[in-house]
């Protein structure tokens, strides 16, 4: 999982410094960012078959997934950093980073539940179900 996470944090951690801050990004500029995250660990994987079986793993052992959240966490740190850059109050940053975690967490489960070879599209369209909050500062 480290890689994983590891890809993600550059890739948020590239478009927090990129994006100009104070909340000028749109609900979807900002998803955009998330959702790269998200498909960037894909190429960290060296094998998604054996990821798959990992995932099977976790998914039959409710200790496991439990554990998983716990893993995640320079990725929810990212996440909320790179929020906050673009303008999401910290409160609502942090509520976002815990639906983007689970939404992504759980397309991995679905993926890995299936036979399908590109866990991609599953992660674009968990990340397509979360909203950005309306009311950030100034808007």
């Amino acid at each position: 999982m480290e890689p994983v996470v590891e890809a993600s944090g550059r890739v948020l951690e590239a478009a927090r410094t990129a994006e100009p801050s104070g909340g000028g990004a749109s609900d979807g500029g900002i998803l955009a960012g998330l959702r790269a995250a998200a498909i960037a660990g894909i190429s960290a994987i060296p094998d998604l078959s054996v990821t798959r079986g990992r995932l099977r793993l976790i998914a039959e052992h409710p200790e496991l997934a439990s554990r998983s959240y716990d893993a995640l966490a320079p990725q929810r740190d990212g996440a909320r950093l790179y929020l906050v850059a673009q303008g999401v109050r910290e409160s609502a940053a942090r509520y976002l980073c815990a639906a983007y975690l689970g939404a992504t967490f759980e397309a991995w489960m679905q993926w890995a539940a299936g036979t399908d070879p590109d866990p991609g599209p599953y992660l674009a369209e968990a990340v397509g179900v979360l909203r950005v909050p309306a009311s950030r500062p100034g808007g």
